[in-house]
């Protein structure tokens, strides 16, 4: 019987080795022909590609030089190899174009007409060019009407923000800029973020606005609030990113869906970026699904403000936290941070990161509340 259980643990870990060398193959091809595909640099990825495709080889042909340590360097040579794999795609990921293709940008953008069409009222649309990137500008209501900028989550659409932006059209000049290829459009540091919109409503002769936004629109609304907030009036944010850096699981999942435009990958990014209450929304799970798979970076990691930053915004501000938000992690630690505003009205609320959609109503009635006390129709914001 010993014998026997000898065998078979020897059996089991030989299998196991194999089959571990066998993946961290597979993810290394994965990682040239992705490399291949992108003009990127391969030659790291085809050497570990051939390195690891020699390792199921009998390790007794390492003995004589290695000795008794042969089984233990081939294991950690694995264990290396993936190491090496991870860290390349999660820290050696940069930001190109965008779209990965031109028919990745006419798809998204045609998703983004969509969402204009279904709205109510009259809207005037134009495409604006900022930084070689086209982005959609709406604009409704009064023209002296106070003006208000609404910038949804980038990407996402329109959905949940239909019946609020009815109800603001009616009250406030109201502008919404809707970036068809999400997050990945945006540049790499805050100051710029700030300083398209401020271009955006200087071109649109707004002296300054309330700000209404959600996720990474309630990061660019934050840029501009800390670096212009004489541009600001009273900002209004759901789930913003920048209140502490993304979570690790994040940005993991975001240079995964770069490399791998896979749907299991894309399918478990979805889940994680939803959250449980949106899992059944398929329409949203497969907006993001094709932002993910058509651009580059899809969740860009930024620095989190500092206390002093959000000690400086001034403006009357009403922010929604989540409970279940996968994107910025425990609800307690967000909240501790976010209080550094001084004039602050915090809600915390039962849902995933897009609160918008989870809680559309409750969102919807409180922000009308909110701009109705802090920014009435009646005042000029020019």
């Amino acid at each position: 019987m010993p014998a026997y259980n000898k065998r078979a643990h020897f059996i089991c870990m030989k299998t196991l080795r194999i089959l571990l060398s066998i993946l961290a193959a597979l993810i290394t091809l994965a990682l040239a022909a992705s490399a291949r595909l992108q003009d990127e640099p391969a030659g790291l990825s085809l050497a570990l590609a051939i390195l690891l495709l020699l390792l199921p080889l009998r390790w007794s042909r390492l003995k004589k030089p290695l000795g008794p340590l042969a089984p233990h360097w081939g294991r950690a040579l694995v264990v290396l190899v993936l190491l090496i794999s991870l860290i390349r795609i999660v820290l050696f990921s940069e930001r190109g174009n965008t779209y990965r293709t031109p028919g990745d940008q006419q798809v998204l953008e045609a998703l983004s007409q969509q969402d204009i069409d279904r709205l109510k009222g009259v809207w005037e649309e134009e495409w604006i060019g900022i930084d070689g990137a086209k982005m959609h500008l709406l604009q409704s209501g009064p023209e002296d009407a106070p003006p208000l900028l609404v910038i949804p989550a980038p990407g996402m659409g329109l959905a949940s923000w239909e019946g609020l932006l009815d109800s603001l059209s009616q009250k406030y000049r109201t502008l919404v800029l809707l970036l068809p290829g999400g997050a990945a459009m945006l540049p790499d540091n805050t100051s710029d973020i700030a300083g398209i919109l401020s271009g955006l409503l200087e071109g649109q002769g707004i002296d300054s606005a309330a700000l209404v936004a959600e996720s990474y629109g309630g990061l660019m609304a934050l840029c501009l609030a800390v670096h212009s907030p004489d541009k600001v009036r009273a900002l209004a944010l759901a789930s913003p990113i920048g209140l502490r850096p993304l979570h690790g699981k994040t940005i993991l999942l975001s240079r995964l869906s770069e490399r791998f435009p896979l749907p299991v990958i894309s399918r478990y990014a979805t889940d994680h970026f939803l959250g449980e209450g949106l899992l059944q929304d398929t329409v949203r799970a497969g907006r993001l699904g094709t932002l993910l798979t058509r651009t580059h970076n899809a969740w860009p990691g930024y620095p989190a403000f500092s206390r002093q930053h959000l000690a400086s915004v001034s403006m009357p501000s009403l922010v929604f936290l989540a409970t279940e938000d996968h994107m910025l992690g425990k609800v307690d630690y967000a909240q501790r941070v976010v209080r550094r505003i001084p004039d602050l009205r915090l809600r915390i609320l039962e849902s995933g990161h897009l609160v918008s959609l989870e809680k559309h109503e409750e969102v919807r009635e409180q922000v009308l509340e909110f701009l109705g006390r802090v920014y009435p129709p009646g005042r000029q914001g020019l």
